[in-house]
């Protein structure tokens, strides 16, 4: 390790087009670094996982402590994700909210606050040859995913109406009562990476299966796959997130 002052840390960059692209290849595992922001060729941002925020003015050589973000949301929100766009303006993601520093990482205020996503990329548009965001002026984009916080929430819904064991109700009774759920749910948490909201539900196919299992007495994957796919034939509306391909 570099002998440097304390928060001061050593990292290999790997570049591609010409600066424009970095990505870590070796850190202090201790720091957990998030992700990087190069303004320029020498001067590059970088955030840990905890909120630790660094600075290099040498490309990447070495980097130097600015200040800790102490901002806390969800139990087990991380950093994602920084982007600066010069070398005082800037933006970090954590958890499901956007900060951005004017003052080169030494104040921050809170711009976005998405419930039940998780901020997870952070990206700038230059948008000055479109004359409606005027010129030299730049559009804030940002992908968010429903968080993990959501999602376990969503399962533990799902299994209070549908328990797994044997019983005398019919899978129309559940679809009945899971289905206003489940369009609420897709429709809201779908509004950002439509694919790692419906992934949530493939949990409830596999709830479908078990039920059907113990409700058939069905033996062997195979026969269990069969008699899932015939009803899911027979009824393909049954559930709302059938009806969508899920």
């Amino acid at each position: 390790m570099f002998p440097a002052p304390t928060w001061c840390f050593q990292v290999t960059i790997y570049v591609l087009d010409h600066g424009t692209t970095r990505s870590i290849v070796t850190t202090d595992p201790n720091l957990g670094i998030a992700a990087l922001s190069a303004v320029s060729p020498s001067l590059i941002y970088a955030i840990s996982f905890t909120g630790y925020l660094f600075k290099s003015v040498d490309g990447g050589i070495n980097f130097f402590f600015v200040k800790k973000l102490d901002y806390v949301t969800a139990v087990g929100s991380s950093y994602s994700d920084i982007s600066f766009v010069d070398a005082n303006i800037g933006y970090v993601g954590l958890g499901s909210r956007i900060y951005k520093t004017t003052d080169g990482g030494n104040s921050w205020t809170q711009l976005v606050g998405l419930t039940g996503y998780n901020i997870t990329e952070i990206h700038f548009i230059d948008a000055s040859h479109k004359s409606k965001f005027g010129k030299g002026k730049r559009l804030l984009v940002f992908g968010a995913a429903i968080s993990n916080a959501a999602k376990a929430s969503i399962r533990t819904a799902i299994k209070a109406v549908l328990p797994t064991q044997w019983n005398t109700q019919k899978l129309e009774w559940f679809a009945k009562r899971l289905n206003p759920k489940i369009r609420g749910w897709i429709n809201y948490y779908s509004l950002f990476n439509k694919e790692e909201a419906h992934g949530v539900f493939y949990y409830l196919n596999e709830l479908i299966r078990k039920w059907m299992k113990n409700t058939y007495k069905i033996c062997g994957r195979k026969k269990l796959r069969k008699k899932y796919q015939l009803i899911q034939a027979e009824n393909p509306l049954l559930f709302y997130h059938w009806k969508i391909g899920i």
